[in-house]
């Protein structure tokens, strides 16, 4: 699936605190996780790409009003989000702004991958075809596509430079993707929300999905890209992974 010629930093753009059962199914009702939120930026052969966007701005100053706009305290979801937090700022951080990426590739079009995407135009925005089709049937509160931008419809699989590989992985989403970024220091999957944790994978244990006999072939598919690139994986929400993973300015590759 390409060559070792990719390297890519992390960028942190906050946490969500989510009831455990929400990723994980048949976890205890009541128990809360603290999940990271993070992108990537992605550089292969002059090209520069960001893997998911983070969190809407509004969410800094009123974490509730996504999901719980009248600040009842009954939904399992809720932002924890800083101006730092911002993916323009975080791109800053990096001494980079949105001009100056190629695209950003949006794992799917939930709030806390697609949210920061306001912020980023004009920059081309890679989304599956059946992402596209799908959002404005799905969730306002959870699908978040925000004025007008530059969509470039991505149909399956597609290389995108030497060592970056988006991976369809539908299930969670219609239009699911994941992203392999093949290194010299050896080969990375993205499963995005495809796969939440650890013990999602390693218990062949679904999280939330719109098709879950779909998303667990999904799950399938990244297990033999995983064990074809020898990858190692990283999780959109693992908690435990997390503190593993080192951000800017460390640059993986």
């Amino acid at each position: 699936m390409g060559t070792a010629a990719a390297r890519f930093t992390l960028l942190r753009f906050g946490t969500c605190l989510v009831e455990q059962d929400g990723l994980v199914k048949g976890q205890p009702k009541g128990a809360w996780w603290n999940v990271p939120i993070n992108g990537y930026v992605v550089e292969s052969a002059g090209t520069r790409f960001l893997f998911d966007a983070g969190m809407p701005r509004r969410v800094i100053e009123r974490p509730w009003a996504l999901f719980d706009p009248e600040g009842k305290g009954g939904d399992p979801i809720l932002p924890v989000m800083r101006p730092r937090d911002a993916v323009d700022a975080r791109l800053a951080e990096a001494g980079l702004k949105a001009g100056d990426l190629d695209g950003v590739i949006t794992s799917h079009w939930h709030f806390d991958h697609a949210g920061g995407i306001a912020d980023l135009h004009p920059t081309p925005i890679l989304a599956q075809q059946a992402e596209i089709d799908a959002h404005k049937d799905l969730d306002p509160r959870l699908f978040w596509l925000a004025g007008e931008h530059n969509l470039r419809p991505v149909h399956g699989d597609e290389v995108l430079a030497p060592g970056v590989t988006i991976v369809s992985t539908p299930g969670h989403t219609p239009g699911h993707q994941s992203l392999l970024v093949e290194t010299a220091q050896g080969a990375y999957l993205f499963t995005s929300d495809a796969v939440y944790t650890a013990i999602n994978w390693n218990t062949n244990t679904p999280g939330a999905m719109v098709d879950e006999a779909q998303g667990m072939k999904s799950m399938q598919r990244l297990r033999d890209v995983a064990a074809e690139a020898r990858a190692t994986v990283i999780f959109s929400h693992d908690p435990v992974q997390n503190q593993e993973l080192r951000p800017y300015p460390f640059w993986y590759g």
